[in-house]
C-alpha cells in the first residue's frame, strides 16, 4: 500500500513538474524563445525635426558579422545610428552632434551618405527597449528625439508574424524592425519581420497601432 502511494506521489510530483514547464514556456516572450534565430532586432526608432532637418536614431542589437544568408551568427552586437536630413537650404556638413548614452558620453562625428542627401554615424551602444526620448546637443543647442506612439511592441509583433507565415523546415534568421510607412501617404509605424531562408524570404508587415497584417511577402532570394 505504502508503495502504491510513493508511486502516486511520484506521478503526481511529475505531472507538477511537466505542467509547470509547460506553463513557463508557454509564457516565454516570443523574442527570449527565438532569440538564437533573430539577426537583426531594432526596436527603438526616436524622432526630431525642425525646419532645418530631421534627425533619426534607431537603436537594437544585430549578428556578427552581418549578413543575410539564412543563418544566423552565434555573435551579437549592440547599435545605435544617428541619422540627420537636412532640409535643401541647409548646411549638413559641419553638424556637431553630443549625445549620452548608458552613461557614456560620445561626440559624434557625422558622414555623408555617397547617393542620398543624409549624414549618418553609429556606436556599438544600444537604448534601452523602453527609450521613449533621447536628449542630445545639436550644434550648441539641446534638442530631444521622441518615439512614435505605438502600442504592439517587437514581442507581441514576432508573435503576430509566427502566427501569418508557415514556417518551413531548415535553418532561417529572423529580421525584426520597428520602421516608419515611407510607401504611402498614410504613413504611420509599422513593425517589418523577415524569416530569411538560403533560398527565399517570408515576410511580414504588421501595423504598430493596432497590430493588423498589412502585408505578406514570400519572394526568392
Amino acid at each position: 500500500m505504502k508503495k502504491r502511494i510513493a508511486i502516486l506521489i511520484t506521478v503526481f510530483c511529475s505531472i507538477a513538474v511537466l505542467a509547470v514547464i509547460f506553463f513557463l514556456f508557454c509564457n516565454t516572450s516570443s523574442i527570449k524563445k527565438n532569440y538564437r534565430n533573430i539577426s537583426d532586432y531594432r526596436y527603438v526608432a526616436l524622432r526630431y525635426a525642425c525646419d532645418g532637418y530631421t534627425l533619426n536614431i534607431i537603436s537594437g542589437v544585430r549578428e556578427t558579422p552581418y549578413e543575410l544568408d539564412g543563418k544566423c551568427a552565434d555573435g551579437k552586437t549592440e547599435y545605435t545610428v544617428f541619422t540627420v536630413i537636412p532640409a535643401s537650404d541647409f548646411d549638413a556638413s559641419n553638424m556637431t552632434l553630443h549625445a549620452a548614452v548608458k552613461g557614456t558620453e560620445y561626440d559624434l562625428v557625422l558622414s555623408r551618405h555617397p547617393f542620398k542627401n543624409s549624414y549618418s554615424t553609429e556606436i556599438s551602444t544600444a537604448l534601452d527597449e523602453d527609450t521613449a526620448e533621447l536628449t542630445l546637443t545639436v550644434n550648441g543647442e539641446n534638442v530631444t528625439a521622441a518615439a512614435p506612439i505605438v502600442e504592439i511592441d517587437g514581442d507581441r509583433a514576432l508573435a503576430i508574424a509566427f502566427d501569418s507565415v508557415d514556417i518551413g523546415k531548415g535553418e532561417y534568421e529572423i529580421y525584426l524592425r520597428i520602421s516608419e510607412n515611407t510607401v504611402t501617404a498614410a504613413g504611420g509605424w509599422y513593425w517589418y519581420v523577415a524569416f530569411v531562408y538560403a533560398d527565399r524570404t517570408d515576410s511580414v508587415l504588421i501595423n504598430a497601432e493596432s497590430g493588423e497584417v498589412a502585408a505578406i511577402r514570400s519572394d526568392p532570394q
